[in-house]
């Protein structure tokens, strides 16, 4: 039976298999700081809206 699964490939897979997860970790941590920081903004100015309507009212 010839050894298809040598454990060098096996090395080699998961050394690769590892940068492509970091890689894939940074990619996705910024994407989320990105979505993170548009909904953020979006927050802030919802909740400006109605501070400022709120100001109105109270004088």
């Amino acid at each position: 039976m010839p050894a298809v699964f040598s454990p060098n490939r096996a090395l080699e897979f998961s050394r690769f298999f590892a940068l492509y997860w970091a890689d894939f970790r940074l990619i996705y941590r910024r994407h989320g700081w990105l979505c993170e920081e548009k909904t953020r903004e979006k927050t802030t100015i919802e909740n400006k809206k109605p501070d400022e309507s709120m100001n109105k009212q109270n004088r």
